[in-house]
């Protein structure tokens, strides 16, 4: 009896058996989005446009080309107004005169 617990006790303190991990294989959830047909107009070249699309925004160029032209154009117009407010930079400390 003795000698029993003895050798349960030695394999609860060397074998270190920890509880086996139970990983689920099937998901818990899984949605659908469908995607809808959108009409718009492209802010660059103007056409009217038909598109397959995921929910969300309408879209406001129908191309790459568009949406980089877009970009260029907002970005000028950006760095114009920036020219155009920006003050002469005081850089680093004042330099002494000489008297």
């Amino acid at each position: 009896m003795l000698l029993a617990k003895l050798a349960s006790f030695a394999n609860r303190l060397f074998m270190h058996d920890e509880p086996e991990l139970q990983v689920r294989e099937e998901k818990q959830h899984t949605r659908a989005v469908n995607t809808r047909e959108v009409t718009f107009t492209c802010t660059v070249c103007e056409q009217t446009v038909i598109q397959h699309r995921f929910p969300g925004p309408v879209p406001q160029s129908c191309s790459d080309e568009c949406k980089q032209t877009a970009r260029r154009e907002q970005m000028r117009e950006l760095m114009r107004a920036r020219r155009k407010a920006q003050l002469p930079k005081k850089r680093g400390r004042p330099r002494k005169t000489n008297l």
